[in-house]
């Protein structure tokens, strides 16, 4: 059986390995890079190298202690990944697989350097890595339509609400407001306007589960409390948007009241998720998994 590498061989052998991948898989980074250029819900996307080094930082203690012999299964991984990515890219163009594959490729990077243990300690640097991936288009409209729908139904009464503002929607998506003499459209013609930023809250909420060492039943928990979380950030965003735009007037066009809604939304993701784990570590002690 052969001896496990150092902690630092291990950090330089997998980096390096994972650049050569990166570059494997280039047009893949590529499009995901220019997916979060053009789309301000998908920003996070980003922010994956800073995540990724904060993260790094705040378990490397964990990381070095579960470097181990490497594994030959990190070998599969990494052809696995090779083979989906060059199928999913000729004949025809598979953009969810295709964008998907170096993940495994990661993996397998981690797997064949520094074993199971390691791995499973940087499993969290992969999800990030994962949900900063941006999901097809067709697929994941038809999979928050509900969710979409309900959040503008939702925001549309809450704004209604509000003293002296008229609220409807209009054409099942856009919301038409009057406020005294001035009327306008809030977001009109933008795709998933009640859903776009699901999964930027979701990167939120897997930071800060990951940026200690939690016992496992936490992160389950977490798990479980992530979906309403995601959603009440969105619900929140969407009337945030609605608010701004009314009560400054602002152009249908102008994308100010989109991005302040956006950076309200994540603060409260941030602050829901830092919330949760503070009540638990309140009520109970936890020990490290």
């Amino acid at each position: 059986m052969a001896d496990a590498p150092s902690p630092r061989t291990a950090a330089i052998q997998i980096t390096v390995l994972s650049i050569l991948c990166v570059l494997v898989f280039l047009p893949a980074v590529a499009q995901t890079i220019q997916w979060a250029g053009w789309n301000p819900e998908a920003a996070h996307a980003l922010a994956v190298p800073v995540a990724l080094v904060v993260i790094f930082l705040l378990r490397r203690h964990a990381l070095a202690a579960a470097v181990s012999p490497g594994s030959n299964w990190g070998l599969a991984l990494i052809l696995f990944a090779l083979v989906a990515y060059f199928f999913s890219s000729w004949p025809f163009n598979y953009g969810i697989p295709q964008r998907l594959s170096i993940v495994p490729a990661l993996a397998g990077c981690v797997l064949v350097v520094g074993g199971w243990r390691l791995l499973w300690r940087a499993a969290p640097l992969l999800l990030i890595i994962t949900v900063s991936i941006p999901p097809g288009t067709r697929y994941y409209a038809r999979l928050i339509i509900l969710p979409e729908t309900e959040t503008l139904a939702i925001a549309c009464a809450a704004l209604d609400m509000l003293p002296g503002v008229l609220v409807e929607i209009e054409d099942g998506m856009d919301m038409v407001y009057m406020r005294g003499d001035a009327e306008g459209v809030i977001a009109k013609g933008i795709s998933n306007r009640g859903a776009s930023q699901l999964m930027s809250s979701l990167m939120v909420g897997v930071i800060v589960t990951f940026a200690r060492i939690r016992p496992r039943w936490q992160i389950v928990v977490a798990a479980l409390a992530a979906a309403p979380i995601m959603l009440l950030c969105n619900l929140v965003r969407v009337i945030a948007w609605g608010a701004i735009t009314i009560y400054t007037n602002a152009h249908t066009l102008d994308q100010t009241p989109r991005y302040l809604a956006t950076a309200l939304s994540l603060v409260l993701a941030w602050a829901l998720f830092g919330l949760l784990f503070g009540v638990l570590n309140r009520f109970v002690i936890p020990a490290e998994s």
